[in-house]
C-alpha cells in the first residue's frame, strides 16, 4: 500500500442515451476488482527477495536460521549474516514462490474481497488476516529462531511464506 501509486476512478460510462449522454457508472479504483487482481498478482514474485540466512544470536551466542529479506525496499541489514549458497538459496525461494501461489490460489477470493473492503488499510491488520484468519498456518506466538543445523518444517515454511507474503503485501498496498 505504501508504494502504491495513485490511480483515477475507471470510468465505465461507455454507453450513450438517445441525448448522447453517456451512461454507466465510475467505480473508485481503491475498492475496485483491478485494484486487488494487479496486487495480488504481483505479490509471489517478490519472494525472490528473502533467503533463509543464518545469524549469530548476540543474547543466546547461538547460529539462528530466518527468513530475510535481503534487497528492495524494506531489505533487513545482513553484515552479521551468512547466506546460503547461490544454488540452495534458488532452489528455496522456488519453494517460497511456489508455496506464495499454492495459497494465493486457495484464499484468492478472501484475500480479494479484504483489499476491496480496505481492510489492510491500518498497520499490522495484514498479518492477522493472511496467517491466522485466512490461512490459519502461522502459530499465536512466534517460533524461537530455529538453530543452525535444526530440520525445518513444512509449518515452519509457511509460517515464513506468509510473513515474506505479507511483508509484500504491506509495500504493494
Amino acid at each position: 500500500m505504501d508504494r502504491e501509486v495513485p490511480r483515477n476512478h475507471l470510468d465505465m460510462r461507455h454507453r450513450l442515451d438517445g441525448q448522447g449522454k453517456r451512461y454507466g457508472k465510475v467505480i473508485d479504483y481503491k475498492v475496485s476488482e483491478l485494484r486487488a487482481v494487479e496486487l495480488l498478482d504481483s505479490l509471489c514474485g517478490s519472494m525472490k527477495s528473502y533467503s533463509l540466512v543464518t545469524t549469530n544470536d548476540t543474547a543466546s551466542g547461538k547460529l539462528v536460521r530466518h527468513w530475510a529479506k535481503f534487497e528492495g525496499e524494506g531489505a533487513m541489514d545482513l553484515t552479521n549474516s551468512t547466506r546460503p549458497a547461490k544454488h540452495e538459496e534458488e532452489v528455496r525461494q522456488r519453494q517460497l514462490e511456489s508455496f506464495c501461489g499454492a495459497v494465493l490460489e486457495e484464499h484468492e477470493d478472501d484475500l480479494s474481497e479484504a483489499i476491496q473492503a480496505g481492510k489492510f488499510e491500518d498497520t499490522g491488520v495484514i498479518e492477522a488476516f493472511l496467517c491466522r484468519q485466512t490461512t490459519r498456518i502461522c502459530p499465536l506466538h512466534p517460533p524461537e529462531p530455529q538453530p543452525e543445523g535444526a530440520a525445518e518444517s513444512a509449518a515452519d515454511a509457511g509460517a515464513a511464506a506468509a510473513s515474506a507474503a505479507q511483508a509484500s503485501i504491506k509495500q504493494e498496498l
